[in-house]
């Protein structure tokens, strides 16, 4: 899939990834990417959906564009 149709996965609440993102054991999901809804402070703001990258340990912001966002061969992860 290309990188809008994964874009529509995330939005359905699926995560998604790229095969070279994979790592170490094939059991492990490796490197996936997700949305994250947005979250209310304290003081009632809201803070706008972000695009998460989950590498089994740590969650971070997804840097986007680049190679990624021209890539084919997103998949859903399992």
């Amino acid at each position: 899939m290309n990188y809008g149709e994964a874009l529509q996965a995330l939005k359905e609440g699926k995560r998604v990834q790229r095969p070279l993102w994979l790592r170490g054991d094939p059991g492990r999901y490796g490197v996936t990417l997700e949305l994250v809804p947005p979250l209310a402070h304290p003081d009632g703001r809201m803070t706008a959906p972000t695009l998460m990258v989950w590498d089994g340990e740590f969650l971070r912001p997804f840097p986007g564009g680049g190679w990624d966002s021209l890539a084919e061969d997103w998949q859903v992860a399992e």
